[in-house]
């Protein structure tokens, strides 16, 4: 794709909706070459993005929602960030109730009717959002994800059907199948004074321990500082847990997906990783086996043995998750970050849910910001070709992946719109990911802060390099170090040549321009555990913020000084500066606080980030 595919401009039929004068309409390529492979199609059309974003609109709705509910119900609390993170809570806990509830039959229900609440496929396409271990769960856990799976096929199959679906209210059957299944209301609104506590298992004994989700002191089960005594007089934490849901992975044992460990049965070195787990899984037992009198190692796989194993590892490392990791460190060795990063929560899921849903909320946000999760926002064909030209920037960024294999690519705001719309069809995802770019692209959703500023950078060079034209055009200054500045103050006063119109640069309008923004939602901020990790760390950001402030101010200066070539600066789709504050990110999940109380994640060790490239 060393050459951008040409397209015809013809004659406008009529002026632009927005009423700045007419544009041109445009016929836009149906297929694009990849890696040298031609595309036997688009690998993602125009209506299934506008159904993505009607989903979109849904989740910011219900987020407005939510905010506007009264302060009557049962421990939500007042405070609007903190309300929401306690609904996202609640909506992974439903969530995974309803994960649950799925049959294997369900599949064969009319999406319109099979579909679940609002806010619990808000936390299912979060899910999604995380290709790999989405799909690595439902390879390594089929009995229980099985059914997910075969919906979301569905779903993938349906989603130029969203937006009639959405705008309608629910089926009877949809409402009633929700309600028969999990005996909670369809409304969360209905649903939250009900569903306030959950039944835990001990991590020693098994006895089923009742957790409520919030207490007045902050122990509560959605909180920073739960606590739980069970009966037997172990006070358990939800690192606890965490540990056990990592040890029973390591005891299991047979020859089913579910005996890998998370992060290597689907992998780019599938032989390598499962053999590797085996080992690992291996050492691990044999060094906990001091505290049993029975020999497990070589006894055929029972339940007995496996929780005998499981106990084993939790009394070696004193039900610590910390000390397990340091238990598994010499044994996984660069497997540990992956392994680790799938246990940050006690659910069966890799992904901490409750995390990426409040991570993909920025996202959202800017969707609705631009307007274009408005409903017939691209009805008009003038304004439809704005995604005309964000597929043709996707399949571009997915080329220049397949040109560069090592490399940290970083998505404008248009390209993950459209990447994200690719990978709600889990299926082709992973068949388009191998057939064009030889490889699956992992979409990680927590990126270090300083990752993601220095791949927009290399992402900048290698995209102008490649197809001749520049990659952004919202007119933020660009991040990186010397050259990414060099390059600012080249790139935000280029145009597109004009003789040579691109499908790759963006329509001559506001929203358009603004859409090329990094898209660093999944920024994160690492905190190490080690003091002198920490020291260091602080620092680099320090310094980090430092050279962004003094470019943001000699960028402030061109403004007032210079005239811009174009509308970015002035236009009302404000963004705030890219990578200047990534969002922390705790090796625990996000919690909320009690009332009007504060949230906050624990300490620890950040997981590992999957491969692949950057955005989200």
């Amino acid at each position: 794709m060393d050459v951008p595919p040409s397209y015809t401009a013809q004659p406008p039929s009529g002026p632009a909706t927005n009423g700045e004068g007419a544009l041109p309409t445009y016929t836009f390529p149906t297929k694009f070459v990849i890696g040298g492979v031609q595309t036997e199609g688009l690998l993602v059309t125009v209506p299934q993005i506008k159904g993505h974003l009607a989903l979109l609109n849904a989740f910011a709705e219900l987020e407005k929602d939510v905010q506007a509910w009264p302060r009557n119900i049962l421990n939500m609390p007042f405070n609007g960030e903190k309300r929401w993170t306690w609904f996202v809570h609640m909506a992974v806990e439903r969530f995974d109730r309803w994960v649950r509830a799925l049959k294997q039959t369900d599949d064969s229900i009319a999406i319109e009717d099979v579909l679940p609440p609002t806010d619990v496929l808000m936390v299912w396409h979060s899910y999604m959002l995380n290709p790999r271990w989405y799909a690595e769960d439902g390879q390594r856990l089929e009995p229980i994800l099985g059914p997910l799976h075969s919906i979301g096929r569905k779903l993938a199959a349906s989603l130029d059907r969203l937006p009639e679906i959405l705008s309608a209210p629910p089926s009877t059957r949809r409402v009633e199948l929700f309600k028969g299944r999990l005996l909670l209301p369809f409304d969360p609104r209905e649903s939250a004074p009900i569903i306030v506590n959950k039944f835990i298992s001990c991590p020693t004994c098994r006895s089923l321990v009742e957790a409520p989700f919030m207490k007045p002191g902050g122990e509560g089960y959605f909180q920073a500082k739960f606590s739980a005594k069970c009966s037997c007089g172990l006070k358990i934490d939800k690192q606890m847990l965490a540990a056990r849901k990592l040890a029973e992975n390591i005891a299991r044992r047979g020859e089913a997906p579910d005996s890998y460990l998370p992060g290597t049965f689907f992998t780019d070195f599938k032989k390598a990783t499962q053999t590797a787990s085996t080992a690992i899984k291996s050492g691990v037992i044999k060094k906990a086996a001091r505290w049993s009198n029975i020999v497990t190692v070589g006894i055929s796989a029972t339940p007995a043995f496996d929780e005998q194993e499981c106990r084993n590892i939790l009394i070696e490392c004193d039900n610590s998750l910390p000390k397990l990791r340091a238990l598994l460190a010499p044994f996984a060795k660069k497997l540990l970050g992956r392994i680790m990063s799938a246990h940050l929560d006690p659910m069966v899921y890799s992904v901490e849910l409750a995390g990426a849903v409040m991570r993909q909320g920025s996202f959202v946000d800017k969707m609705a910001d631009f307007g274009w999760t408005k409903p017939g926002y691209f009805d008009a064909p003038q304004d439809e070709a704005a995604l005309h030209h964000a597929i043709a920037r996707y399949h571009a960024f997915l080329d220049l992946l397949q040109s560069s294999p090592v490399n940290f690519f970083v998505p404008t705001l248009d390209i993950d719109l459209v990447w994200h719309t690719h990978q709600l069809c889990a299926d082709k995802y992973q068949g388009d990911c191998m057939l064009y770019v030889s490889r699956f692209i992992d979409h990680d959703d927590k990126v270090d802060g300083f990752k993601l500023s220095n791949g927009f950078d290399l992402t900048c060079r290698a995209w102008q390099d490649r197809f001749k034209i520049q990659y952004t055009y919202c007119g933020c200054p660009l991040p990186g170090n010397t050259i990414g500045q060099r390059l600012s103050r080249f790139l935000s006063t280029k145009k597109p040549l004009e003789s040579t119109p691109s499908i790759f640069a963006p329509m001559d309008r506001p929203d358009c321009y603004t859409a090329t923004h990094a898209s660093e939602h999944n920024g994160v901020h690492f905190i190490p555990c080690n003091p002198r990790a920490v020291a260091e760390t602080q620092k680099r950001y320090t310094e980090h913020q430092a050279r962004l402030k003094r470019r943001q101010e000699r960028e402030e200066k061109r403004k007032r000084e210079a005239a811009m070539d174009r509308d970015a600066y002035n236009n009302p789709y404000v963004h705030s500066g890219a990578f200047l504050y990534p969002v922390p990110y705790y090796a625990a999940p996000v919690y909320v606080g009690y009332g009007g109380g504060g949230g906050g994640g624990g300490g620890g060790c950040g997981g590992g980030c999957g491969g692949g490239c950057g955005g989200g």
